[in-house]
């Protein structure tokens, strides 16, 4: 089963829960989600921990990965944003970290969700791990 590791880097209450991601050991993208909120769902990233990613097609989102296994957390997706208020508690994928608006940020949304995508393009389920590195 492939393995999938977010290492968060850096929490920032303004600006949210900054990581990186790999994919069987390979840096991939980076990811930005909410700050630690308790594990509140919709305002809150998910506490470090191991996972399962499957594959899911969402309402909203389209083909996209749901995580399971986040005990009172449900809908946790991984899709495109920039910003974490484009998230209600789940893992965005970016290509880099930046400033847009002069807000600190993920950038190249898009083409980092699409190049997650296709490396997992044979894959239904993966096994997720998060740290705090933070």
């Amino acid at each position: 089963m492939d393995q999938v590791k977010i290492i968060r880097v850096e929490s920032d209450f303004i600006y949210g829960t900054f990581g990186v991601l790999l994919i069987n050991g390979e840096a991939t993208c980076v990811t930005l989600e909410k700050y630690w909120f308790g594990n509140t769902p919709y305002h809150s990233c998910i506490y470090p921990g191991q996972f399962l990613g499957v594959r899911h097609t969402s309402p909203k989102y389209g083909k996209t990965f749901k995580v399971l296994g986040a005990q009172g957390r449900t809908d946790i997706l991984f899709h495109i944003g920039n910003f974490k208020n484009d998230s209600r508690g789940c893992i965005l994928l970016g290509e880099s970290f930046g400033v847009l608006l002069g807000k600190r940020c993920i950038k190249n949304s898009i083409l980092a969700f699409n190049n997650f995508m296709d490396k997992l393009k044979d894959v239904d389920r993966f096994k997720l791990s998060i740290i705090n590195e933070v």
